[in-house]
């Protein structure tokens, strides 16, 4: 007897090492995460469509790092591609950024339909719209012929007959304004709207009796304007006016 309930408690034992093993086995497969996560859709170099855009750089082993307009540090950290389940019984997945202390930053939707994406939004909003860098050589006259805002300037781009007019309003106070006029030509090598000449610079200025001067500042100018990454950038050859400053499409054009 006394055998029986010895080999007996040594049955019970290696069963319950054996249930025991087979649930740790368990659990460590349902939280196992993958070894690398495939971020190859959407690796490269990206602008955000914004007056003062971040730089986002996303790398082949899922790392990406987050740069403000000036070049300093926004964020670094990983990328999971994570599963988003709908009321409906559907999924969709997403970009998420992770800064290196495990804080989320952002998400970016995953185009199901595409191995590579040219464009992010995220969230379910689109706050942020970030453009592939280097995806501008699709570019057309047409895309110029919009009005572009950055603070109080805005570039109004007409076509007039087989040119192209930019016009500048630039509103420094409420007595004084300032404006540009280049005509120009479209670039098919560089997809830009060019002056080679014959650009006019002048400023308007109103005093308190409403009577208005006007005082030209030059008629030779040249410049020329380049959309980047959704961005219209301006180039003043004649007084580099436009440095820093990146102009977003007017949504009431």
């Amino acid at each position: 007897m006394k055998n029986r309930l010895s080999f007996r408690k040594l049955l019970a034992c290696l069963l319950t090492v054996g249930m025991l093993t087979a649930m740790t086995a368990c659990g460590e497969e349902e939280t196992s995460q993958p070894d690398s996560v495939d971020v190859s859709g959407i690796a490269g170099t990206w602008t955000e469509v914004n007056v003062f855009p971040y730089t986002l750089t996303v790398n082949e082993d899922g790392s990406f790092a987050v740069k403000d307009f000036s070049g300093d540090p926004v964020a670094e950290g990983t990328i999971e591609v994570e599963e988003e389940d709908h009321p409906d019984g559907s999924k969709s997945l997403w970009y998420d950024f992770y800064r290196s202390s495990g804080e989320f930053w952002a998400g970016f939707s995953k185009d199901g339909g595409s191995d590579r994406q040219d464009h992010l939004y995220s969230g379910h909003d689109g706050e942020m719209h970030f453009m592939r860098d280097g995806i501008d050589e699709k570019l057309t006259p047409e895309s110029y012929l919009h009005t572009w805002i950055c603070d109080r300037c805005s570039i109004e781009i007409k076509k007039s007959k087989k040119a192209y007019v930019a016009t500048i309003t630039w509103g420094s106070s409420a007595f004084e304004t300032s404006f540009w006029t280049y005509p120009c030509t479209f670039d098919k090598k560089t997809t830009s709207l060019v002056c080679k000449g014959g650009a006019v610079h002048k400023d308007v200025t109103y005093s308190d009796d409403g009577k208005e001067k006007t005082k030209i500042i030059y008629k030779d100018g040249s410049g020329s304007f380049k959309i980047v990454s959704g961005t219209l950038r301006w180039t003043d050859d004649k007084e580099n006016s436009g440095d820093g400053m990146c102009f977003v499409e007017s949504q009431m054009d």
